[in-house]
């Protein structure tokens, strides 16, 4: 009889060895979408900053125009923001790794009339991140500045001092000088193992943030 035709390379009778590389057939057209991944993340990162950065300062405004209004205004604020836990979601916030906050902001402008303000001669504005964390150290300074009780159960208690002497380090005077207002706030309660451990962030402390008398 007649023997049966040789199979070609390619041929749709080409034989594929189990475990060997896929070929055209097998690879989908959806896999393609996965190279934009880092994107997204990219925008899903700077979404969240934009939202704490807004928040932080409707809260921020809110405060400060209750304290030029009247006392039990602020009163009523603060304790309403303590009760909903306000101060341990800042400290949550405020511990993480925030050393790049300063920098230059990689994303781009969501306006297409900003992408060209370096160009112009424009400043750089801060970025969402520093925006975030300067309003949530003035939310948290509020919320504690004339009241000792909650300087012992939220700053003291959950080791705000570790989280405020990470963000000192961050080269900016501004921040500086808000973290040393913070931890002038705690150091009459903080032990002296600590203090015998910070010398130079007390001294700091004493050389830049102003005194009462009574201090």
């Amino acid at each position: 009889g007649e023997s049966a035709p040789a199979a070609t390379p390619g041929g749709a009778g080409a034989a594929r060895a189990p475990g060997g590389p896929a070929t055209a057939e097998t690879g989908g057209p959806g896999e393609a979408p996965e190279q934009g991944a880092p994107g997204e993340g990219m925008e899903s990162r700077r979404q969240r900053e934009i939202m704490a950065a807004a928040v932080s300062g409707v809260l921020l405004i809110l405060l400060k125009q209750a304290r030029s209004a009247a006392p039990e205004q602020l009163s009523s604020l603060a304790q309403l923001l303590v009760d909903l836990r306000g101060a341990l979601v800042v400290l949550k916030f405020l511990n993480q790794d925030l050393s790049g906050a300063m920098g230059p902001s990689t994303a781009p402008p969501v306006l297409s009339s900003l992408k060209d303000a370096s160009a112009a001669g424009f400043e750089t504005p801060p970025s969402w991140l520093a925006c975030a964390t300067f309003r949530l150290l003035g939310v948290l300074y509020i919320l504690c500045k004339d009241t000792p009780e909650r300087v012992r159960k939220y700053l003291v208690h959950y080791k705000a001092p570790f989280i405020l002497k990470r963000l000192h380090r961050i080269e900016n005077d501004q921040m500086q000088r808000l973290v040393l207002k913070l931890l002038k706030k705690q150091v009459r309660y903080l032990p002296r193992k600590w203090k015998q451990a910070n010398m130079k962030a007390i001294s700091a402390i004493y050389s830049l943030v102003p005194m009462a008398p009574l201090e």
